[in-house]
């Protein structure tokens, strides 16, 4: 379950769907914060925070389309200080190699630097992540109304 790609996964959209360079891609950030839908103003980490998230959806459409949207959300997360680890999950756009895949990276090389991947935990995702599926199938279908559907080959 795991993409076995380059030990440091290089950004595939930036300077396309959001700025390329450091400069720029923080600026382009500021502004989501700053912007009249956003939160109006750049967040800082408290490091007393009460850690009561668990989790944070956010938006990931391109900082010009949702960028003040998830600017809430990460005004919070910086309120409520600095998470011990961050899980990112997102969807497979191409549609290419496995439905859900656990990223072999080492780091994800971003405008901003290099983010270093927990990569024993990601192991351990990858490892669990069958069982999970079938944990959450069994729970979903034992609560829904099932049927078959069968295509003509």
């Amino acid at each position: 379950m795991t993409d076995q790609g380059e030990s440091i996964r290089r950004p595939s959209v930036a300077g396309r769907f959001y700025a390329g360079t450091a400069a720029q891609l923080q600026e382009e950030v500021a502004a989501a914060f700053r912007h009249r839908l956003g939160p109006g103003e750049l967040p800082t980490v408290d490091p007393a925070g009460p850690r009561e998230l668990v989790a944070l959806v956010s938006p990931h459409a391109g900082y010009v389309y949702s960028g003040p949207a998830a600017a809430h959300g990460f005004a919070a997360l910086a309120a409520d200080g600095r998470p011990e680890i961050v899980v990112i999950l997102g969807p497979n756009h191409q549609g290419l190699g496995l439905p859900i895949a656990v990223s072999g990276a080492s780091a994800w090389s971003t405008p901003l630097g290099e983010v270093p991947v927990d990569v024993d935990l990601s192991r351990r995702l990858a490892d669990a992540s069958v069982g999970a599926k079938i944990r959450v199938w069994t729970v979903f279908v034992s609560r829904c109304r099932t049927t078959t559907v069968r295509f003509r080959t």
